[in-house]
């Protein structure tokens, strides 16, 4: 492990053909990002979904979670499916790269990570905190085949011990993202099930519970989601995700998908919400692009398209549609925040494809009333949709759009967008591609509805200038003396377009600092909050529920959590019937079922099994982590009897 300063020389990034050229020093740069790790490959990151970095304020941490470099630790190709860490303990000033590996059982080779700090309550060192992560993971076809998952201690030197817990093999799998907390001692997922199945294209939702006797996670596919077919008979999903208020009562999933008529090529998103902790989600709303009320000169999606592709000689402005990128976040109100690109759809390059050229927006969509109604706010006009990159070396280039990201800070009262553009000069091309891609950042405050512009943070740099690769955001910033840091990792191709070849990350939170003196005025007041709430505390770091025939503490007075003595699946009587709970299944060798009994098959998911895949390691943390955090949980609440 060595511990990385600011970079001063890099070699030239090719993206979409445009190469930069290296600078011997990056002394007269804008930005000063932060050495990271590195990996053999830029596979890392590929879903804004993804939670790849994780902050904490009271930690004053920043976790990064990332494939290896196998020319720095050895082993096969494959072996760059290893999974490693870097963490930095002074808000993201240093770090120290490359802890790991956290799989090194490798029975399968892992794909995708995500990662979550959980940290006990009052807890103020940062190496008594524990890292929750997951993965999707490949057999050896090698084809998408189930999750890795596990809890791992938090170390800035030598090896960190984790569990390693193989999960949900045989099953339609998917790539897991959005790895999120919920309420305490709970932590979330969402994906759609990968087509290496041959299996009708669904968002599925898992759901992980702490064990108290070993400090792992038990992960169990919670409930299905099986969208509409579209206007060609297939069913067509993307973007799903999975977020959480504060408080961890109430919850959001969302992803884009054909609309329900099945009659045109525009996507739509589509939100479903829970207001009990998960226990129970609604049926996915359906969005309307065209009358969805828009901050700006125009009221709708609909009257802005109308306006700015009026005349256009190519195709018509009358199909409005999406991305198929998108990230969530959930406010002190419990209200949702998609951050999404919306435009109209160009049949001259495919059906459902967006129409990239200069003045398709990233909106903001958000309810106020648990999905009645929607409006949205306009973030930013977007240069340029698509990023080509990768191909040098006889591959298929990857393609990425502009990679929309949200935060929030821990009280959900601010939320922050990044993503990524090109500048379009005076007389300069007008292009559907994102060619030249400059990271973009704002933000927006929830009681007054401040919004602050966007504002370039890599246009006048010497390197980082029009190629900025993969810009992936904690959910949740650092916040300090008025200052907001939003912690944002950007990868770096060490061959000028081989994505195949070695990466290397850097660090740009120093860098993506908003001001609060920015949002302008005194705050007002803020609103009621029935149901997001203000975070106590402990709110979203995980803990264990309580000993049986002690009651759960309850996140408000409005709505009590699940008792322990309940189980941990959903009523399916309280599911509507468009977001069904999955099947019941025999548990040996694969992922259960919430609706299985509480018992083996949480075992199984957690390596205690001998009906499990094999390959799972005990620790990650272990059960006097998770039982001290219990019994200062416990102690608070007889405290609040005594003194009621």
């Amino acid at each position: 492990m060595a511990r990385s300063q600011k970079s001063a020389r890099r070699p030239a990034l090719c993206l979409a053909g445009l190469c930069l050229a290296s600078a011997a020093s990056h002394a007269h740069a804008e930005v000063r990002p932060v050495r990271m790790g590195t990996a053999s490959n830029a596979f890392t990151s590929l879903d804004p979904a993804q939670n790849l970095v994780t902050a904490s304020d009271a930690l004053g941490t920043v976790v990064f979670i990332h494939h290896q470099d196998v020319s720095v630790w050895g082993g096969g190709s494959a072996e760059s499916d290893k999974l490693r860490y870097d963490v930095s303990l002074d808000g993201g000033r240093t770090f120290t790269a490359d802890l790991g590996p956290l799989n090194p059982l490798f029975s399968r080779r892992a794909r995708h990570p995500n990662v979550v700090l959980a940290n006990p309550a009052r807890n103020a060192d940062p190496l008594a905190a524990r890292l929750v992560w997951s993965a999707s993971v490949l057999d050896q076809t090698p084809s998408a085949d189930g999750h890795v998952a596990g809890v791992s201690t938090l170390v800035e030197a030598g090896a960190p011990v984790s569990s390693e817990n193989y999960l949900f093999f045989g099953e339609p799998a998917t790539l897991p993202g959005g790895l999120t907390p919920g309420l305490p001692g709970e932590f979330w997922s969402c994906g759609v099930t990968n087509t290496d199945f041959d299996d009708p294209r669904d968002v599925r939702l898992y759901r992980g519970v702490v064990a108290p006797d070993t400090g792992d996670v038990a992960w169990r596919e919670h409930a299905v989601v099986t969208p509409p077919l579209g206007f060609d008979g297939t069913r067509n999903v993307a973007a799903a995700s999975v977020a959480f208020s504060p408080n961890g009562r109430t919850g959001w999933f969302a992803y884009v998908a054909d609309p329900a008529s099945g009659a045109d090529e525009g996507r739509r998103p589509y939100l479903g919400r829970s207001g009990d902790g998960g226990a129970t989600w609604s049926a996915p709303i359906e969005v309307q692009l065209d009358a969805l009320p828009l901050t700006g000169p125009h009221a709708t999606v609909g009257a802005w398209l109308a306006a700015t592709f009026a005349g256009d000689p190519l195709d018509g402005p009358d199909l409005p549609t999406t991305s198929y990128e998108a990230d969530l976040a959930i406010d002190d109100r419990g209200h949702p925040h998609l951050l999404i690109g919306v435009g109209h759809a160009d049949r001259r390059r495919g059906p459902r494809a967006l129409d990239g050229r200069q003045g398709h927006l990233l909106i903001d969509l958000t309810s106020d009333d648990e999905g009645a109604t929607w409006r949205a706010f306009r973030v930013a006009d977007l240069n340029g949709h698509e990023t080509t990159f990768g191909g040098a070396s006889g591959s298929e280039p990857l393609v990425v759009g502009n990679y929309p990201q949200i935060a929030r800070t821990e009280d959900g009262r601010r939320l922050f967008f990044s993503w990524t553009a090109t500048v379009v000069v005076p007389g300069g091309p007008i292009d559907a591609d994102n060619y030249a891609p400059d990271l973009f950042i704002a933000g927006l405050r929830t009681s007054d509805e401040a919004l602050i512009p966007p504002r370039n943070l890599t246009g006048d740099d010497l390197i980082f200038s029009g190629s900025v690769l993969l810009p992936t955001m904690a959910p949740t910033v650092l916040s300090a003396a008025g200052r907001y840091r939003l912690p944002i990792v950007v990868t770096e191709l060490q061959i000028p377009g081989d994505e195949r070849g070695p990466a290397s990350f850097h660090y740009l939170g120093n860098d993506a600092v908003i001001e609060e003196a920015a949002f302008g005025g005194a705050e007002p007041p803020p609103p009621p909050t029935p149901d997001g709430g203000l975070a106590p505390p402990d709110a979203g770091e995980p803990a264990p529920k309580p000993d049986a025939g002690e009651p759960a503490p309850k996140p408000d007075a409005e709505t009590p959590a699940p008792k322990p003595d309940e189980g941990i699946g959903p009523n399916p009587d309280k599911l509507d019937a468009a977001v069904a709970p999955p099947d019941e299944k025999d548990s040996g060798g694969a992922g259960g079922s919430d609706q299985a009994p509480v018992g083996a098959a949480e075992a199984c998911h957690t390596g205690d099994s001998d009906g499990c895949s094999t390959g799972a390691v005990r620790g990650g943390g272990g059960w006097a982590f998770w039982l001290g955090v219990a019994g200062v949980w416990r102690l608070r609440r007889r405290r609040a009897v005594r003194a009621a």
